[in-house]
């Protein structure tokens, strides 16, 4: 092998494991290391073409075939929902995997990609029954404020089925769209504390809790206020949402 082609393999690899050291020792997730490996499937198709064309050759190439395939069939059911929950705990069980989260929160029976798929529609169901307890004039002026972007994209997404106002948050982007139109004089709040909301808002109300089966246990069991009249203007409460994460 070429002097200089060795040199640039060695490199391509040295930049792998720097890439994964770092990954490793900040506050990452795990598919944030996805791209890098690129350069070793690169890699290692290159040292599989390298061994020639002769019988040995055609038996490692078929021998690693197999072992990619079997390995994929295996742990497919890991990367997409190709079973039903209880039949993927009895083969995650079978084959000795505990659930993970990439957040490093609590668990229940799934991990956390899977679990993330469950509870939202129920979420927002409960958020509507809340909405519509209230008077007309404050559902004319309410919104819903979810403290992650994924109870707003919940809201979001079944609310206008469901008749719910938009959804606001502080949680990455929902903060930089902002608060709109939204007056300050009602908000659903899903989750959080009673004595941290009563120093937004003059007044807060428990009107409901969230339920799920198989989500995240954080979403599980949150109250859900109706809060009112917002102690500061809107403009001057809103850099306190922001949650970027």
């Amino acid at each position: 092998m070429p002097k200089d082609e060795l040199l640039g393999q060695l490199q391509l690899a040295l930049a792998f494991v720097a890439v994964l050291l770092l990954l490793a020792f900040t506050r990452s997730k795990p598919y944030y290391a996805a791209p890098a490996f690129a350069l070793v499937f690169a890699a290692g198709g290159a040292t599989l073409e390298a061994f020639g064309s002769g019988r040995a050759a055609a038996l490692v190439r078929g021998a690693v075939f197999a072992l990619a395939l079997l390995g994929g069939i295996a742990l497919a059911p890991f990367a997409k929902p190709l079973l039903s929950e209880d039949d993927f705990v009895r083969y995650a069980s079978w084959l000795g995997v505990q659930p993970s989260s990439s957040e490093r929160q609590a668990l229940g029976r799934l991990p956390q990609h899977f679990a993330d798929m469950h509870g939202w529609r129920a979420l927002a169901e409960a958020v509507a029954r809340v909405n519509a307890s209230l008077p007309p004039e404050d559902r004319a002026r309410a919104r819903v404020f979810g403290q992650n972007y994924g109870e707003a994209g919940a809201i979001d997404f079944f609310g206008p089925e469901l008749g719910l106002p938009p959804a606001l948050s502080g949680h990455n982007n929902y903060f930089l769209w902002g608060p709109g139109d939204w007056s300050g004089e009602v908000l659903i709040v899903i989750g959080d504390e009673r004595a941290r909301l009563l120093e937004l808002f003059e007044e807060v109300e428990l009107a409901g809790r969230t339920e799920c089966v198989d989500c995240m246990p954080y979403e599980n069991g949150n109250e859900i206020w109706i809060c009112r009249r917002l102690r500061k203007p809107v403009a001057e409460m809103w850099p306190e949402t922001k949650h970027f994460i």
